[in-house]
C-alpha cells in the first residue's frame, strides 16, 4: 500500500497514490464498514476520474479475483448500494 505513497504539500505529511486510495476505499467499504458510506461513495466517484484502470484492475484482481471485472462494472454504474451483496453471493471462482 505504502510502496507508491505521495508527498502531500499541504499537510505535510505521506498519503496514498490515488490509485491506492480508490482501491482502499472500496476494500475497506466492502470487508470492514460493510456498506458504502456517503463519504466513500462521493470519494470514490471523484477519484474514479482520475485513477489508471490498468493500475487500479491489477491491485483489485489480487483482492476479488473473477469478480473485479463485475466490480468494475458496478463501480462505473455507480450502483454502491448493489456491490456488497452482490460480492457476497458470488459464485463462479
Amino acid at each position: 500500500m505504502w510502496e507508491n505513497r505521495v508527498w502531500d504539500k499541504k499537510n505535510k505529511w505521506w498519503t496514498l497514490d490515488i490509485d491506492t486510495e480508490y482501491v482502499y476505499l472500496i476494500v475497506r467499504s466492502i470487508f470492514d464498514k460493510g456498506e458504502f458510506t456517503k463519504l466513500y461513495k462521493e470519494r470514490i466517484t471523484s477519484l474514479q476520474v482520475l485513477i489508471d484502470k490498468d493500475i487500479v484492475y491489477s491491485l483489485m484482481r489480487e483482492v476479488f479475483f473473477k469478480y473485479t471485472d463485475r466490480l468494475f462494472e458496478l463501480l462505473e454504474a455507480k450502483k454502491f448500494d448493489f456491490i456488497r451483496s452482490d460480492y457476497l453471493s458470488f459464485n463462479e471462482y
